[in-house]
């Protein structure tokens, strides 16, 4: 009968530090600088802020992250200044389908090369050179095809 009752007030307690704000911060310091990163979730909902500073001339740089569930999906932005000053920033909204999730829009410049995606049987095959294995003689080197 008690594990009745104390079986729903734990699922309860559970449920309730689940959507809870929960905040982590983390510093590392070592001889070329100290880095300090926050980072803080709530309701499915992620902010990252990151601070590094260099000790030889004290420069600094900085990272802010957001990432927001929304209805359909998810949508984010960040921002990063460099240590040289230089700042870049993103946003990007991804939308929930059947399959996963699919960016709305034209795709999104890519580091990555476009995949070939000849199916194998219908790529030209390469000519095989034959393997030459050779001794000390030049008088008895032998030629045998590759494997």
């Amino acid at each position: 009968m008690k594990y009745l009752i104390a079986l729903p007030l734990a699922a309860l307690a559970f449920a309730a530090s689940a959507n809870a704000q929960t905040s982590k911060t983390v510093t590392v310091e070592k001889p070329k600088g100290t880095a300090t990163k926050t980072v803080t979730r709530e309701n499915g909902n992620v902010t990252v802020d990151a601070v590094a500073t260099r000790a030889s001339d004290g420069a600094t740089a900085t990272h802010h992250r957001e990432r927001t569930k929304t209805e359909d999906g998810v949508s984010g932005s960040g921002s990063q200044t460099g240590f040289n000053g230089k700042t870049r920033s993103y946003e990007y909204d991804r939308v929930r389908t059947e399959d996963g999730f699919t960016p709305p829009g034209p795709p999104s410049t890519s580091r990555a090369a476009p995949m070939n995606m000849t199916p194998l049987a219908a790529r030209p095959r390469r000519a095989v050179k034959p393997a030459v294995r050779c001794c000390a003689m030049a008088s008895r080197c032998i030629t045998a095809p590759a494997m």
